[in-house]
């Protein structure tokens, strides 16, 4: 009886471990907190004049808020409007999966694109591995971008996320918004873990 309900206490802390999964280590990612134009938590770097990177209270996704990108300049360099955010030390285990996603809509100039990629780190900070840089075309309704099943090397610690609008050469006037940015660890990765070690206690 006692090893029955040790057992279901055990499965109730595992699937309260999965559940909890299901909160971002990305810190304000809806860009409600903030003052003036800078968000809280995020570095917004602009490149170039004429290019701007700022939060502002028009065309959330959700809440008041969201990150507006504009680049209006013609640069032989290439401007460019990058929005970056580092989570904390053991945020993101490199054993465990994750899934980013983020809401975003727009028009790009010509010769724009819009971007966005991972880069993991370790706990000291160093970049131990990344994504692809992966192309996304805003329009002029949100769309969520998304990517799932997200893992780097076994030393993996933090996550740093970026979020940009590149110009080229070439005159160019674009507009984009941001919102709603979230990197979640995959619930039933750290359930499926939890309860392997369940089953075999049990059959000990």
């Amino acid at each position: 009886m006692c090893k029955k309900v040790m057992f279901l206490v055990s499965l109730v802390a595992v699937l309260s471990l999965a559940a909890a999964a299901n909160a971002t280590v990305v810190t304000n990612g809806g860009f409600e907190s903030g003052v003036g134009v800078a968000a809280t938590g995020w570095t917004q770097n602009q490149f170039a004049p004429g290019t701007t990177l700022q939060r502002v209270a028009e065309s959330p996704h959700s809440g008041d808020y969201s990150m507006k990108y504009v680049i209006s300049w013609t640069s032989d360099g290439g401007p460019k409007a990058e929005l970056m955010q580092t989570t904390a030390v053991g945020s993101v285990p490199g054993s465990n999966l994750v899934d980013l996603s983020f809401w975003y809509k727009g028009a790009l100039g010509t010769s724009e694109v819009a971007q966005a990629n991972i880069k993991w780190l370790n706990a000291a900070g160093t970049e131990i591995g990344g994504t692809a840089w992966w192309n996304f075309t805003p329009t002029g309704n949100y769309q969520q971008f998304s990517k799932t099943g997200l893992s780097g090397p076994a030393l993996t610690s933090r996550a740093k996320v970026t979020i940009q609008m590149v110009g080229g050469a070439m005159l160019q006037t674009g507009t984009m918004y941001a919102d709603d940015v979230v990197l979640v660890p995959e619930p039933m990765t750290l359930a499926l873990l939890g309860l392997g070690g369940l089953f075999l206690r049990r059959r000990r």
